[in-house]
């Protein structure tokens, strides 16, 4: 059974961009029938950056049932259009199974609007880390799939399975720390979805 979000925490990064994206998130999240509560949420929303997701699942004690939800504060042209509708498919996508550790959705080019910007992080067998589908046409990307790692600009991911196999790694401040924390769900006999 789906899981039905009605009421959400938002946590902001202290600068004037993620607290600009903020309130645009708020008022799309209420206008689409969301609760903006500070306690007793279903939905956890880190806005900002790594550091915010970090500072979101390490400061608080959450209930496993709960999901969280990073929003990179450059990725955000999908909410500035009040399109939420995709919390909806992410949670509907990470409850296909137990198995599944994190859902990346389809990130669109802010710019060019019919260009793909992520559509999952993948590792090669060189050991380079790579965005899955950048710069391509977003219709190439349809289709759910099975990726290596959510890109943490916009992702949900299971909180049980972080306790499991440790959160985000602050070694990796900027970049690939999504990339870390999937292959080590792969290692736990987790997968990650787009």
């Amino acid at each position: 059974m789906i899981k039905k979000l009605n009421t959400v925490k938002l946590f902001v990064n202290q600068n004037v961009e993620a607290k600009r994206i903020a309130k645009i998130v708020e008022k799309a999240m209420k206008k689409a029938g969301f609760l903006i509560v500070d306690e007793h949420y279903d939905l956890a929303i880190a806005i900002g950056g790594d550091g915010s997701f970090l500072r979101m699942v390490r400061s608080n004690n959450f209930d496993s049932n709960i999901y969280y939800l990073g929003i990179n504060a450059g990725t955000l042209g999908f909410l500035q259009e009040g399109k939420l509708d995709y919390i909806e498919e992410l949670v509907k996508a990470i409850e296909q199974s137990p198995r599944i550790f994190s859902v990346s959705p389809r990130m669109i080019q802010m710019h060019r609007r019919d260009r793909m910007d992520d559509g999952g992080d993948m590792y090669s067998i060189m050991g380079w880390a790579y965005q899955r589908g950048v710069g391509q046409e977003i219709e190439r990307y349809e289709r759910p799939c099975h990726i290596f790692s959510a890109c943490a600009g916009a992702a949900i991911y299971r909180r049980e399975i972080f306790e499991e196999i440790g959160y985000f790694d602050e070694m990796h401040f900027a970049y690939l720390e999504d990339i870390d924390v999937g292959y080590r769900a792969k290692i736990a006999g987790y997968y990650n979805r787009y």
